[in-house]
């Protein structure tokens, strides 16, 4: 039996998109016969979890949880909950805009942040590192390490173990590059580059979820990354039942999103614009639609939509859990998916098109940035799941003008479903990725 060491500081039962990924993967690994070890970190008490996302599967695998430090812990570690439990941590960061002095102190904390990220990775490695010497965990050999970024905790501890001969190769797993460009200073996004180019420089295989990650990733660097998408669990769908049947003739029309906006600055506020114009032309009155939100982002949310007077048609249900998101998506009779494409950063495929996928619900695809033809787009006309406004396009006029006779029609229409998904979809499902990451793992030829 092939065996694997996967590294992850995001993993089941914790409710977060990261953790959905490797759980996923892991989950079929398992069925493929694969002996899978998982070292994450130990959840905090606080930390949301998401107990859907365990399976039989992972009741049989060795799972291993290292906390961070214990210096770690008692200093920096509980001046950072002090700042997150009062709010101020986003403040401090943001951009300021009251003149030289506040855009300066949001710098420096911005600075701050970085080395606090740096620190926190680089004594998390430490502990596994320890923890791995300590169990006697080191004195075993896997077939391959499979670390998965967006923590280089992950990254860096798989490349210590590497060096101690637990395995001869490491496959590093990109969910996203390190180098954003977005929200980053230049200097910041020099020195993710140099870290980025480092881990590349000794894996032995790299992955990225979408050709643009891909791309980022492998730009300037000999190692250049396979593509491995996000995707979905058939499984999943028996956790996101559809209630629609139980909703009456005539319900109002729901649209949904869960999910960040980052403070705003995913900005779908075409959506509302479009609806405000719907609504004028006598499509639909304002009581017939409902805009479902789940996320802590409502505050931002409910400014986007009071810009064109649709604020009515919001309901807020704050933070929910990823089976209770689902199954509001899964009631939705267009889910709103957002993401970016720009120049700098491309092929940002979130992880709730994929959910829309499992529940062959039609995708509203909102993509800001200044780039047209979006992986994301041709991904999902690809499988013929929806539709996708682009801020970039190359006729905005022609763009929002199609966007609001598509929406319109699907108001106006109350169809069940708008998309018509093929059979590419399945392409996107977890057990065929899985097959094709056991080849990357495993097989030499699947890196040739």
């Amino acid at each position: 039996m092939s065996s694997v060491l996967v590294i992850t500081t995001s993993f089941a039962p914790e409710n977060a998109i990261g953790s959905v990924r490797m759980a996923k993967l892991v989950k079929y690994l398992v069925r493929l016969g694969v002996d899978i070890t998982v070292i994450s970190p130990q959840l905090d008490e606080d930390t949301p979890r998401d107990d859907t996302l365990e399976s039989r599967e992972l009741a049989l695998i060795r799972r291993h949880t290292v906390a961070q430090g214990r210096l770690f812990r008692a200093t920096i570690g509980r001046r950072r909950k002090k700042l997150l439990a009062s709010n101020q941590a986003a403040s401090l960061i943001s951009r300021g805009h009251g003149g030289v002095r506040s855009s300066l102190r949001a710098a420096f904390y911005r600075y701050v942040r970085f080395g606090y990220t740096l620190l926190r990775n680089w004594d998390w490695q430490r502990q596994v590192a320890r923890f791995c010497r300590d169990s006697g965990l080191s004195d075993q050999r896997f077939d391959a390490i499979l670390s998965s970024y967006p923590s280089l905790g992950a990254m860096w501890a798989a490349a210590r173990l590497r060096q101690r001969g637990l395995s001869s190769r490491w496959v590093a797993d990109f969910r996203d590059p390190v180098n954003y460009r977005t929200n980053s200073d230049s200097l910041i996004y020099r020195l993710n580059g140099l870290i980025q180019a480092r881990i590349l420089s000794r894996a032995d295989v790299a992955v990225a979820v979408s050709a643009g990650v891909a791309k980022k990733v492998g730009k300037g660097n000999p190692l250049q990354p396979i593509v491995l998408s996000n995707g979905y669990d058939p499984e999943d769908v028996a956790s996101a039942d559809n209630p629609r049947s139980d909703r009456a003739p005539g319900a109002a029309f729901r649209l949904a999103y869960a999910g960040s906006l980052y403070g705003g600055t995913r900005d779908i506020s075409v959506v509302f614009r479009a609806l405000k114009e719907i609504v004028a032309r006598g499509v639909v009155s304002l009581p017939d639609l409902q805009f479902h939100y789940a996320g802590e982002d409502f505050a931002a949310l409910r400014r986007l939509a009071a810009a064109w007077g649709m604020e009515d048609v919001l309901v807020d249900h704050g933070r929910v859990s990823r089976s209770k998101a689902m199954a509001l998506q899964a009631d939705a009779d267009l889910v709103v998916v957002a993401t970016w494409n720009t120049e700098n950063d491309q092929g940002i495929m979130t992880g709730k098109l994929f959910e829309c996928f499992m529940m062959r619900r039609p995708v509203l695809g909102v993509v800001n940035g200044d780039k047209p033809e979006s992986e994301f787009k041709h991904v999902v006309e690809r499988v013929g799941g929806g539709w996708v406004w682009e801020a970039a396009a190359e006729d905005p006029k022609r763009e929002y003008q199609r966007f609001v006779e598509q929406l319109g029609r699907a108001i106006g229409h109350r169809s069940q479903s708008t998309a018509h998904y093929n059979a590419a979809v399945r392409d996107y499902a977890y057990p065929a990725l899985a097959a094709a990451l056991a080849r990357i793992l495993l097989s030499e030829e699947a890196v040739s």
